[in-house]
């Protein structure tokens, strides 16, 4: 009886040696697999659902680097979440490619009763995206989600959004990246996995820009898009400012000794002032597409506001836009200069002086994920000035491009503002 048990446990039990080096211990149980430490548990009856978590242990084996998932999420910058959900649909699309019939790991009584324990949205977008090839369980995830207390209809269809788009990034990163063969070697990890898992990680970060979810659920939001081309960077015609208030600045507060603005005392009592010099160095990014309503005038002040630092404003239409460089050590443009900057370069060499300068201004954002490159590499410190809603190509919304928005700001310390009064505002 002992040798005929052996023999069914040895029928079913993976053989890890086959892809990997040294010797494996092997447990029945819950499917987890430790590579560092040769430990693989997976169960070992023999039904379909069984035959496919041990070949899913198996791909983790032959395709995720063999390092703690802990040393790999920190390496990647990524959640253990993020990490673990787009590594698991990494090995499902394997298994694809290997012929394998993708099951449902858990029942909907199991699913269900796991699905009332999760609160946060994160969460349940990475158990969508986990299984997201596992036809019968990604459907009965969606069905959980839109039935689960903790998610409304709204947060279900937002997740599922969300989702779709971290898969379509997938599929792009694959067909880039081919020549590494992505889905079939532990290489595939840096090239597919890790950025989709950044990517999933900034959908859920009430941070720099707007929140996700609202990102998500706006109307015009595309699946994939690209950046615009930064087609070109104009330094507009700079000259010394004239000697007057440029550079100065005063800072109204509540305590003092002399009132100097009796007026506010109704408005917020900061009836005291203090001359001081405005602030010096560093680089100012000015989103000047028409949702900012920014003009030529508040790019100017602006300019006041920081006399030392590099200046600069972006717009773009179609697939390309231009930045232009307003003012640079000390030394800053005219309006007028700044107008013809953008009418010439967005319009074209030949373009009318006596063009409708606003009009060119105010176009689109198209190329915010390139102007924010520029500025990554500019002194700090560094101040983006926009509302947050970038846009790519034919100035479409996407979710991968807030994704890469989020990581740059990250990445190069570069604070967000709304507008040029918040700058003036934060400074002390």
């Amino acid at each position: 009886m002992r040798l005929r048990n052996q023999k069914r446990k040895s029928a079913t039990s993976p053989l890890p040696e086959a892809v990997a080096d040294g010797r494996w211990r092997i447990d029945s149980g819950l499917p987890m697999v430790d590579i560092p430490g040769r430990i693989m548990s997976v169960p070992l009856e023999q039904t379909e659902t069984a035959e496919f978590l041990r070949a899913h242990e198996m791909a983790h084996v032959k395709i995720t680097p063999h390092k703690h998932a802990s040393q790999l999420a920190a390496e990647a910058g990524v959640s253990m979440p993020a990490l673990q959900a787009v590594e698991d649909f990494r090995v499902h699309e394997f298994l694809k490619s290997c012929g394998f019939k993708m099951q449902a790991p858990m029942t909907r009584h199991e699913l269900g009763a796991t699905m009332e324990q999760v609160k946060d949205p994160k969460i349940a977008a990475s158990m969508l995206l986990a299984v997201y090839d596992c036809n019968a369980q990604a459907e009965r995830v969606r069905e959980a989600l839109r039935h689960s207390k903790n998610f409304g209809t709204l947060a279900a269809n937002d997740i599922e959004k969300i989702v779709r788009s971290a898969v379509n990034m997938f599929y792009e990163l694959c067909s880039k990246n081919f020549k590494v063969r992505p889905l079939h070697t532990p290489e595939g990890f840096a090239e597919v996995t890790a950025p989709v898992a950044r990517y999933f990680d900034s959908l859920f970060s009430d941070n720099e820009l707007i929140p996700a979810m609202e990102y998500a659920s706006y109307p015009r939001v595309d699946d994939h898009v690209p950046w615009g081309e930064l087609s070109r960077i104009i330094r507009a015609p700079l000259a010394a400012p004239k000697k007057s208030k440029h550079g100065v600045r005063r800072v109204w507060r509540d305590e003092g000794v002399i009132p100097v603005a009796p007026y506010r005392l109704t408005i917020d009592n900061k009836v005291f002032a203090r001359t001081k010099k405005a602030t010096s160095g560093g680089t100012v990014l000015v989103d000047a597409s028409g949702s900012m309503n920014f003009s030529e005038k508040d790019l100017i002040n602006l300019i006041a506001v920081a006399p030392g630092a590099t200046v600069a404003a972006y717009a773009g239409e179609g697939a390309s836009g231009v930045l232009v460089i307003a003012a640079a050590r000390g030394k800053i443009a005219s309006e007028a200069a700044i107008s013809k900057a953008f009418a010439l370069r967005l319009h074209g060499e030949d373009a009318d002086d006596d063009d409708d300068c606003v009009d060119h201004f105010m176009t689109g954002n198209v190329i915010d994920g390139p102007a924010l490159r520029w500025l990554a590499r500019q002194p700090g410190p560094r101040v983006w000035i926009s509302d947050g809603m970038v846009t790519g190509v034919d100035d479409k919304m996407s979710l991968n491009l807030r994704a890469d928005a989020v990581s740059l700001m990250r990445q190069h310390n570069i604070v967000r503002m709304n507008n040029w009064r918040e700058l003036l505002d934060a400074i002390v």
